[in-house]
C-alpha cells in the first residue's frame, strides 16, 4: 500500500474541506501561544511577587523581635510600625540602625 502525503490543510478540522466540522477535534496550539500567554506570565509575577513581599515581612518581625528594646530607638519604631501596617514586605529588606 503507497502512503500518500498529506497536503497543506488536509486535516479532519480543515472547515473549508470539511464543512460538517465546525470545531477542531483538539487545538493545536504552539508552545508558546499555550504557555506563555499573558495569563500565565502575569500569574508568575503576582506568584513571585508575594513570595517576595512574604519573605520580606518575615524578616521585619524578626528584625522587630530581635531589637535592642532597652533604649527604644528609630530601628524598634520602624519596624513595629511597618509590620503591623503590612509594609513590612519592603522594610523588611532594608538594615536600619
Amino acid at each position: 500500500m503507497k502512503k500518500t502525503k498529506r497536503k497543506k490543510n488536509d486535516y479532519p478540522w480543515d472547515t473549508e474541506r470539511y464543512p460538517y466540522r465546525q470545531t477542531a477535534p483538539y487545538p493545536q496550539f504552539t508552545w508558546k501561544e499555550h504557555v506563555f500567554n499573558d495569563e500565565f506570565v502575569k500569574l508568575v509575577v503576582y506568584f513571585l511577587v508575594g513570595i517576595f513581599l512574604s519573605i520580606g515581612q518575615v524578616k521585619c518581625f524578626n528584625k522587630m523581635v530581635t531589637s535592642d528594646w532597652d533604649p527604644i530607638g528609630k530601628r524598634e519604631i520602624v519596624y513595629t510600625a511597618s509590620f503591623f501596617t503590612c509594609l513590612g514586605g519592603i522594610v523588611g529588606w532594608f538594615e536600619i540602625n
